[in-house]
């Protein structure tokens, strides 16, 4: 059942203060800041934060590393992807690659990646494992659900196959895509993140969880922690904009 845009959105507006209202209420009860700060002190830390001069380049360089291994991911996925979907030969050569990045914990390849790379790198790494073999299974599932039934059809008519590739195949293609476009920029922020906690890199929001960690403000790191989910919502939002004007213009 697909409900209106106004409804959705009191929808969410009302399962965040609900999430609010939980938090307040478990902070009342463990009564240690820090352990679990009140949502009206993450948010003035929140602010605080916001003021110094360095915020914005932490959420850049942050940033810049999920855009890097998302975009990597999903091209290189979609071409994986499509070689498996099309391949039983190809498919079987890249399952073991395939199930063992599936299969692997997200730490254990951080901590490897930490022996070959510098710290900059090594998020921009691990988010890439970790994101390939989402775009390769949804692409190849993809390929492998497309009504070859349309494709004979094309071909019985004689249609050209440049058009075969753009008028049936490709539109067949593109939720899977979407889809597994969504899955990974939402992991890779994950796993920059995380990369960024164990490395320590000079920019970096989850180097500034870490340093808050390390210093037991509690605060600040609920206050960044918020900046990953407002970022990784933001660049979500920006996605499905991106697809939304590109349906219209299709």
């Amino acid at each position: 059942m697909k409900i209106s845009p106004a409804k959705s959105m009191v929808l969410v507006a009302a399962s965040v203060v609900l999430l609010l209202i939980i938090w307040e209420a478990a902070s009342s009860i463990v009564n240690a800041d820090i352990i679990l700060p009140t949502p009206l002190a993450v948010l003035r830390r929140l602010i605080a934060i916001g003021d110094r001069r360095t915020f914005f380049r932490h959420i850049a360089a942050s940033g810049e590393r999920v855009a890097v291994s998302f975009l990597f991911s999903l091209i290189v996925g979609i071409l994986l992807g499509v070689g498996s979907g099309l391949s039983s030969a190809f498919r079987a050569f890249l399952s073991p690659f395939v199930h063992t990045m599936r299969t692997v914990p997200v730490m254990a390849v951080i901590l490897i990646a930490i022996l070959w790379f510098p710290s900059t790198v090594v998020p921009v790494f691990a988010a890439v494992l970790m994101a390939l073999p989402v775009v390769i299974g949804a692409v190849e599932r993809g390929i492998l659900g497309i009504d070859n039934k349309l494709v004979e059809m094309a071909h019985i008519f004689r249609v050209p196959p440049a058009e075969c590739l753009r008028r049936v195949i490709i539109p067949q293609l593109v939720p899977s895509i979407l889809t597994a476009a969504h899955l990974t920029l939402g992991l890779c922020w994950k796993v920059v993140v995380a990369g960024e906690i164990l490395t320590i890199p000079r920019s970096g929001v989850g180097a500034q969880m870490q340093l808050a960690q390390l210093s037991l403000e509690s605060e600040a790191v609920f206050a960044w922690t918020v900046v990953v989910v407002l970022s990784a919502a933001f660049s979500q939002a920006l996605l499905s904009l991106a697809d939304h004007f590109g349906k219209r213009s299709s």
